[in-house]
C-alpha cells in the first residue's frame, strides 16, 4: 500500500521533496497544504504567489494540493481559488465549517473533490451534523476530503474519500500508545504518566498481542526505547485504523476506501514513512481481532 502523508507549505516551503521522498518502493501519496490553520495560529502570512510557486516547483509529488483557505472567511478563499486558477493550477477547493450552505452548493456544480475544514476544534454533537448535511447537499456530485476529520465516529459514519490526522505523533509528547484493537482506538498512558486502569489493561494477557500487532515493544513501555519509538508506534496504529476502514466498505452508498494521510511536519517522519513501508508493510493485515 502506498505511503500517504498530508504536507505543509508552512512546514516545508524550503524542502527539497525530490530527495525527501527519495527511496521509497512506491511513489508516496502526497496531499499538499497550505498550512494556513498553522500560519495564523502562529501569526504568520502566506501569499497566494508563494503558495503558487512551491506548488508548481513540487506538483510532480503531489496527488492533491488544497486551496489557500482564509480561515474564517469564505469569500476570500473563493478568491483565492480564483488566483490559484488563473495561474494554470487546480487546487482542491476548501469549504469551512461557518460558511454558508449555498458556497457549497456552488462548489459541487463546479468540482467533484472538495476538502472540508474547521472540523477538528468542532465538539461531536456539533461536527458530525455539520458532516451529514454536507454529504447531503453535495448528493452524488462531490466526495470530500476532511481536514482532521479523524474522531472515529466521524470516520466511519460517512463516505469519506479521504481525511488526514496529526494525532498520530501525539503519542511520543504525552507518553500515550494508540492502539487499534479492530472495533476502535485505544489509548493508555504508560511509565510513571500511568493510571492505575492503564497499568492494568497494559499488563492483560489479551493485550499483549494486541500491543504487539501495535507495534509497541516492552522498551517502549519501559521507557528504554529510542526518542522517536512513540511516533512510530502512533503511525503503526494509524495504518491499522486504515485497512480496517478501507476492508469494513461501507452501506450507505458506496464502498468506502478512504484514504488516511498521515500530517507530517518534520523531516524524520517521512523517515518513518520509508521504514513502515519496508518493515511493517502486510505484517499488520488482521485487524479484527480484539482484546
Amino acid at each position: 500500500m502506498r505511503q500517504a502523508m498530508l504536507v505543509s507549505y508552512y512546514y516545508f516551503k524550503r524542502a527539497d521533496f525530490d530527495a525527501l521522498f527519495a527511496g521509497f518502493c512506491e511513489k508516496p501519496k502526497v496531499f499538499a497544504d497550505s498550512g494556513a490553520f498553522s500560519a495564523k495560529s502562529l501569526g504568520a502570512d502566506i501569499t497566494v504567489g508563494a503558495y503558487a510557486a512551491w506548488v508548481r516547483r513540487w506538483s510532480h509529488h503531489f496527488e492533491h494540493y488544497a486551496n489557500l483557505d482564509v480561515i474564517g472567511d469564505w469569500k476570500a478563499t473563493a478568491k483565492n481559488q480564483a488566483k490559484l486558477e488563473s495561474l494554470g493550477l487546480a487546487p482542491v477547493p476548501v469549504f469551512h465549517w461557518g460558511s454558508p450552505m449555498a458556497e457549497l452548493d456552488r462548489l459541487c456544480e463546479r468540482y467533484s473533490f472538495i476538502a472540508l475544514g474547521g472540523i477538528v476544534k468542532l465538539p461531536k454533537r456539533v461536527a458530525i451534523p455539520w458532516v451529514a448535511e454536507c454529504f447531503r447537499v453535495a448528493g452524488k456530485r462531490a466526495v470530500f476530503h476532511g481536514f482532521g476529520a479523524t474522531g472515529l465516529d466521524l470516520m466511519q459514519s460517512f463516505s469519506w474519500e479521504s481525511f488526514d490526522s496529526s494525532s498520530w505523533v501525539m503519542p511520543q509528547k504525552f507518553g500515550v500508545v494508540t492502539l487499534f484493537d479492530g472495533r476502535r482506538l485505544r489509548r493508555a498512558k504508560y511509565g510513571s504518566n500511568a493510571s492505575s486502569a492503564d497499568s492494568t489493561f497494559l499488563r492483560r494477557g489479551k493485550t499483549q498481542a494486541l500491543l504487539s500487532r501495535n507495534g509497541v515493544t516492552s522498551e517502549l513501555l519501559l521507557g528504554r526505547a529510542p526518542k522517536n519509538a512513540g511516533e512510530y508506534q502512533g503511525m503503526i496504529a494509524a495504518r491499522r485504523l486504515e485497512r480496517w476502514l478501507q476492508a469494513r466498505g461501507d452501506a450507505m452508498t458506496r464502498p468506502m476506501r478512504p484514504t488516511l494521510y498521515l500530517a507530517i511536519n518534520l523531516p524524520r517522519h517521512v523517515d518513518m514513512a520509508r521504514r513502515y513501508e519496508r518493515e511493517e508493510e502486510g505484517t499488520h493485515e488482521n485487524v479484527h481481532e480484539t482484546a
